[in-house]
């Protein structure tokens, strides 16, 4: 629903000059992402350098470099986040995790995803259950993820990559159908429908 959000981040630009520098740097950031997307590492990187207490500066940063694959480079920026003290720690060691999943350290990722799930961090589940994928570890990766909520749409992404990953298109294609379900009924969500349909047809092409 990005086409309401011009509204009010116009207004917000017309009185900028009202905003301490703070206040104004985060401004600009949301005004990169909606308007300039490909300035807005740089906004970021510049909030979390003037207020590296500040954490949407260090973690806008590392996503936007996880945009990039710069696993390696998020890192810091999500130390700075966890160091500010800011309240959702379970978000940032999640962020630590897909970094670190990134990198292939399995076992640091594996431990961040662990601390984010302490922390109530629940979608951690699936992306803990995908560093067993990626070890090929499917069985375990399976396990996990049936203890994900059936009506929540993303763990199905999941259980369909792990499906192909077996070559299992069958199942695959069957969780595509579950998830677009799911998608459907979840009013306003046009996007995770295109997806799916794009999943579907990287499926068939896959199997061919």
């Amino acid at each position: 629903r990005t086409s309401e959000a011009m509204a009010p981040l116009h207004k917000a630009q017309r009185l900028r000059d009202h905003l301490p520098p703070r206040e104004a740097m985060y401004l600009d950031g949301w005004t990169a992402e909606l308007e300039a997307p490909e300035q807005a590492l740089e906004k970021w990187q510049l909030l979390a350098k003037m207020y590296p207490d500040y954490g949407p500066g260090p973690v806008n940063t590392a996503i936007q470099l996880q945009y990039q694959n710069r696993f390696a480079d998020m890192l810091p920026y999500l130390r700075m986040t966890l160091a500010a003290g800011e309240d959702f720690p379970a978000q940032t060691h999640d962020w630590l995790g897909r970094a670190q999943l990134g990198l292939e350290n399995y076992a640091q990722a594996a431990a961040m995803f662990d601390k984010a799930l302490e922390e109530k961090g629940l979608d951690s589940l699936r992306r803990r259950a995908d560093v067993f994928a990626a070890q090929r570890k499917f069985a375990e990766a399976e396990a996990l993820l049936a203890k994900a909520p059936e009506d929540n749409v993303y763990p199905w992404i999941d259980r369909i990559s792990v499906a192909a990953d077996q070559g299992e298109w069958k199942e695959a294609l069957r969780s595509v159908d579950a998830a677009r379900k799911i998608a459907k009924e979840i009013k306003g969500d046009p996007i995770r429908l295109r997806a799916f349909s794009l999943t579907e047809a990287s499926l068939l092409l896959a199997m061919n």
